[in-house]
């Protein structure tokens, strides 16, 4: 038993340190995740600003990229959250090739899949919260497919507990609180004991049935309760100490700064308008388009049952989610982020049914094999067809080095602001927080988090010495709190007073010139 756990971690340490290697040389070729330069820079000020504390540690969303990777990381080498990523996916994949192998019912086919899914692998080198969401579905369809077999309180309470735990994660894990009722409703008429035969012969005895009926009834709404009471004595604490400490109830959820595309609400998108407009129509091919290159796993199982048909029940209830919620947030939800849902679900659904010892149809197994194969070419279109930067960006990091114009404006910001006296910067840090990350230790910056920001905002020659904002022919500048903030007070025909010290395709840093009515 000690040599099988000693393996065990050897394993997972194996995986996770090729995971970091692989993150490693496509970060060299010029990978890069706006997500990680983010919770990387909300560390950085985590003792900057004495009002930061709070907001920072507690509301960065997502809040538990943020923990865990917190005391990760090599700042010479990458960022944390490129390590906490890797040892969440070499933990899991571990787990499930472990699994495999002790299973010899389970095909190989799967573990194939495992090593080499696209989805997989990027979680394991983005840096990104894709680890944790993939994490979460995985355990979230484990747990039903457990309940849907033993009915225990148990698994009803851990239901609770994980979707406790990730709303931190990701606040709208509560809505699949809603896909849990149906599985309830119907894995009560499984719960009552004395009655047997089909699912009709059972509903109909159960419902013309007094006693049963309240049995039902009473056994359905306690599920409910026992899997919804954690998460919202979870959400309404998070709302009290907004209440509390903020003076309004959605205040963290509702201010600026807490997310890394916050302002960039064009930024996560690498082509034209004109080109991913077609992406927001529901009656559009493009629309379905990324459920079909992610969900050949999750649909497979759909129609081959494999002896639990329950399984299927919850897939197609999963899909149809899906499908709802990407169609009413139309592009923030065609990420790989949260399709991976499909991939979660179709992974937890093939363990489960194939874990079955009465299952042994060679030509499923055949059918399984083909599927994986298609699987995973279909997952490598989709991202190398992927409207999402870092998406796109994996791909084509595979192929050749990447030339990005992000990675060399940051490295334009490091030496420019290098060869510059030292001084306070106005800057809006929703926009430059990877440019930040590499600041000189001499300089410190007026950004979100600083109580004296909208102040400097009105009269910058009293609070800052430089002045960075986007370049005008950049989509963001329109974001840019600092660039609207300097073109209002030009239509009060206040005097700029700024020197131009660089730009490049992304920004423009100035100096400013006091005068002397500002400097007495």
């Amino acid at each position: 038993m000690k040599h099988k756990k000693l393996l065990y971690t050897f394993c997972w340490l194996l995986i996770s340190s090729l995971y970091i290697l692989l993150s490693y040389w496509l970060q060299t070729r010029g990978f890069y995740n706006l997500e990680s330069y983010f919770i990387e820079y909300k560390k950085l000020i985590l003792w900057s600003y004495d009002e930061s504390l709070l907001r920072t540690f507690y509301f960065t969303k997502p809040f538990l990229l943020y923990l865990g990777s917190f005391f990760l990381g090599f700042p010479t080498l990458m960022n944390s959250t490129y390590i906490f990523s890797a040892l969440l996916m070499g933990g899991l994949t571990n787990h499930l090739l472990f699994k495999a192998f002790s299973n010899p019912s389970i095909p190989m086919f799967l573990v194939i899949y495992l090593l080499c899914s696209p989805v997989v692998i990027y979680a394991g080198i983005s840096g990104g919260s894709l680890a944790l969401y993939l994490v979460f579905y995985y355990l979230f369809f484990s747990f039903i497919m457990k309940y849907t077999e033993s009915f225990s309180v148990f698994h009803l309470t851990l239901i609770s507990i994980l979707i406790g735990i990730f709303i931190f994660l990701d606040i709208e894990f509560l809505k699949l609180l809603l896909l849990l009722i149906p599985i309830f409703f119907f894995s009560s008429f499984y719960k009552a004991k004395g009655i047997n035969g089909t699912f009709y012969n059972r509903a109909s005895l159960i419902l013309s049935n007094d006693s049963q009926r309240r049995k039902f009834f009473s056994s359905f709404f306690s599920s409910i309760f026992v899997a919804a009471f954690i998460p919202l004595m979870a959400f309404l604490t998070f709302l009290i100490i907004n209440k509390v400490f903020a003076g309004n109830w959605y205040y963290f959820l509702e201010s600026y700064g807490n997310e890394w595309n916050t302002y960039a609400t064009t930024f996560p998108f690498i082509y034209d308008i004109e080109y991913y407009s077609k992406f927001i129509s529901a009656n559009t091919s493009y629309f379905l388009l990324p459920f079909l290159l992610l969900s050949l796993l999750a649909l497979f199982q759909v129609f081959s049952y494999g002896g639990v048909k329950t399984k299927s029940i919850l897939l197609i209830l999963a899909i149809l989610f899906l499908l709802s919620e990407v169609q009413e947030h139309k592009l923030e939800k065609l990420t790989v982020q949260h399709l991976s849902m499909l991939t979660g679900a179709g992974i937890v659904a093939a363990f489960f049914s194939f874990a079955k010892p009465t299952d042994k149809s060679k030509f499923r197994r055949i059918l399984l094999a083909i599927a994986m194969i298609v699987g995973l070419f279909l997952e490598w279109i989709y991202f190398s067809n992927s409207i999402q930067k870092s998406e796109s960006l994996f791909f084509s990091s595979f192929t050749e080095t990447q030339n990005s114009t992000r990675l060399a404006s940051k490295a334009n910001f490091k030496e420019s602001f290098r060869g510059l006296t030292a001084g306070r910067i106005l800057i809006d840090d929703a926009i430059f927080y990877p440019e930040l990350l590499e600041l000189p230790r001499k300089f410190t910056w007026e950004g979100h988090f600083s109580s004296t920001y909208q102040h400097a905002l009105q009269q910058p020659e009293l609070y800052a010495d430089y002045v960075v904002m986007t370049k005008s022919t950049h989509p963001l500048y329109l974001d840019d709190i600092v660039a609207t903030a300097y073109k209002r007070l030009e239509m009060n025909q206040v005097p700029k007073n700024l020197t131009l010290l660089y730009e490049d395709s992304l920004f423009e840093i100035y100096q400013i010139m006091r005068n002397p009515i500002a400097q007495k």
